[in-house]
């Protein structure tokens, strides 16, 4: 009887994973899945005049293959994915990255060197345009090829490997 709660812990820990087992094949599975390709327009954020809300980008993306990360400052999985990406960029250096980061620029320069990725080029980019773009679960992050979005990754299933074969696919 003494026992009897630690039995009772053991079998609610087992009994969790019996009944949700865990998909060991969860990254395969989502990288092979049928993705429906959708058209993503940056015009928007280049055009905007609300230098407040959106800094527009030094760099030219909307012709270009490149990875565009929606991060926010103050989110823990934003910052667990910046960090999964900058030890991609440490690997290869060439990797096309680009940042849209929804906080204040004190919270944007705090996570960039948080997160070591103070190198990876980013733009400010706050209030409903950052919703419209990335939608409200974040972090997102688009495979984009001039103006459409090829496929959606997460921080699990971001894997170099697989983004490398993407980025030397005919453009």
């Amino acid at each position: 009887l003494k026992y009897a709660s630690v039995y009772v812990f053991i079998l609610g820990i087992t009994a969790v994973f019996i009944v949700n087992p865990v998909d060991l094949e969860y990254a395969s599975s989502y990288l092979n899945k049928p993705y429906e390709a959708f058209e993503l327009s940056l015009d928007e954020i280049y055009q905007s005049e609300e230098s407040d809300k959106v800094q527009v980008p030094q760099k030219e993306l909307r012709n270009q293959k490149t990875v565009l990360a929606f991060l926010s400052a103050s989110c823990p999985h934003c910052k667990i994915a910046a960090e999964k990406i900058a030890v991609m960029k440490r690997l290869n250096p060439a990797l096309p990255f680009y940042f849209f980061i929804n906080g204040d620029d004190k919270d944007i320069i705090k996570f960039l060197n948080k997160t070591e990725t103070n190198d990876i080029p980013h733009s400010r980019l706050n209030g409903s345009l950052f919703i419209k773009t990335a939608g409200l679960n974040l972090p997102v992050i688009y495979y984009y090829n001039k103006g459409k979005v090829e496929l959606q990754v997460d921080y699990y299933t971001l894997e170099q490997k697989h983004l490398e074969t993407w980025l030397q696919e005919t453009q």
